[in-house]
């Protein structure tokens, strides 16, 4: 029998027994809740900045860019550019979808991570998949990009379940995602190159449902954005893989004065792109659009959208001056003159980067003068002179071209100094 039944008191081990179950079901409830804490906007006043896992995952991408330039540099015909450039895009837009993920909500729980490691995997996937993704091998590629897709509409699905009130916003996101993830995958069902067809269709898609999301939508989240900030990092990490490619042009070789010389005014256009672009960057223009309360289709929305659109241009322009300066390099450590197709690469690259930086830097709430604009226009004209006359000598095609960036930046500087001393932009 036991105590109650024979009117005493329950003993210390059956008691304890019986709080087995409720501490085990305690723990449970504790280690879910460490496991899984529910996404919220991120809505923190103190200063926002990147996170470990945020930088880490940005390293995953240096493996794809260098893959990127790796397959430009070995097929500079017009087919391979735009190949390249499309492939561009592709990567870069799977960067875009989950850095802004990160950057609407605050979540740093396990499912998160797990997901972001998963995420990372994929991107390497992918990444292994880009060399043959033109060239016959486009079905691996097409399901590498498809089960990014699916991890972008999985993390969607749980903002979805987690805050109410921005339903409205993710069920939107996770539609617009699926519709062009269903025509991308429906590119399986055709063959090369039609298949190429349907993906810029999937993007058309993609794009157009985006629009109608951010632009027209009312409930849109709020959050303390560092958005700015994770571009800016992304443009330096596209500038560490053109600083590579000047390396590895240099590593192994006997260094000459012309060799030598190339390299070091290489290192210079390089310096003076990331001045280009960073004199007018605007940290905190994306948290600021992202809440402003001016109606569904206030032009502040519009403009942060080309606003993040345009680093595109900016991102494979870098990619492809790197390209145009390793092969400006080859032909410098060679000692041969430079053939007019490796030296409109770099002329691509580096007008391409203007354009974009143009686009990027009219489209905040300071936006560069319009002397700005075709200071920069003209020197993306002008970096095309040397190439009309052959032959073209390494180091004088570079030097010139260093020339006019840095000219570029000196002059918008000049500007910057004479605004600044009389209270104008």
């Amino acid at each position: 029998m036991t105590p109650t039944e024979t009117g005493g008191k329950p003993d210390a081990e059956s008691t304890a027994i019986r709080q087995v179950p409720r501490q085990l079901g305690s723990s449970v409830v504790r280690l879910w809740r460490t496991i899984s804490v529910p996404p919220r906007v991120y809505t923190t006043k103190e200063s926002r900045h990147a996170t470990w896992l945020e930088l880490f995952f940005d390293l995953v991408y240096v493996a794809a860019i260098a893959e990127l330039g790796g397959l430009l540099h070995d097929d500079t015909s017009l087919d391979g550019l735009f190949g390249f450039a499309g492939l561009f895009f592709i990567v870069l837009y799977t960067w875009l979808g989950f850095t802004l993920y990160a950057d609407q909500f605050d979540t740093d729980d396990l499912l998160h991570r797990f997901g972001m490691a998963a995420t990372m995997l994929g991107v390497i996937i992918l990444t292994a998949t880009i060399h043959d993704a033109l060239r016959g091998g486009s079905t691996a590629f097409v399901l590498a990009y498809l089960l990014l897709r699916v991890l972008m509409i999985g993390m969607y699905i749980r903002a979805w379940v987690s805050i109410p009130e921005l339903r409205p916003f993710t069920r939107a996101v996770v539609l617009s995602t699926s519709a062009s993830a269903v025509v991308w995958a429906s590119s399986l069902l055709v063959a090369e190159p039609w298949r190429f067809v349907i993906w810029g269709l999937s993007f058309v898609v993609g794009l157009a449902t985006t629009t109608v999301v951010y632009v027209g939508s009312e409930a849109l989240p709020k959050p303390t954005s560092h958005y700015s900030e994770r571009l800016g990092l992304f443009t330096i990490l596209v500038l560490g893989e053109t600083v590579i490619a000047i390396a590895v042009g240099t590593s192994g070789t006997d260094w000459g004065f012309s060799s030598g010389l190339v390299a070091g005014t290489g290192f210079i256009v390089v310096l003076a792109l990331w001045w280009t672009y960073f004199r007018h960057v605007d940290d905190w223009f994306l948290h600021r659009a992202f809440n402003e309360d001016h109606g569904a289709w206030s032009r502040v929305r519009e403009y942060s959208l080309v606003h993040v659109l345009s680093h595109y241009f900016v991102y494979v322009g870098i990619v492809t001056a790197g390209v145009g300066i390793a092969f400006t390099i080859e032909a410098a450590t060679a000692g041969h003159t430079l053939e007019w197709h490796h030296a409109a690469v770099l002329v691509i690259g580096v007008a391409t980067y203007l354009v974009g930086t143009i686009a990027v830097h009219r489209t905040t709430f300071d936006p560069v003068r319009n002397r700005s604009v075709v200071l920069r226009l003209g020197i993306a004209v002008l970096v095309a002179l040397p190439i009309v006359n052959q032959p073209i000598d390494p180091v004088m095609f570079i030097g010139f071209v260093a020339s006019l960036l840095v000219t570029l930046n000196l002059v918008e500087g000049a500007w910057s100094l004479v605004a600044g001393s009389t209270g104008e932009r």
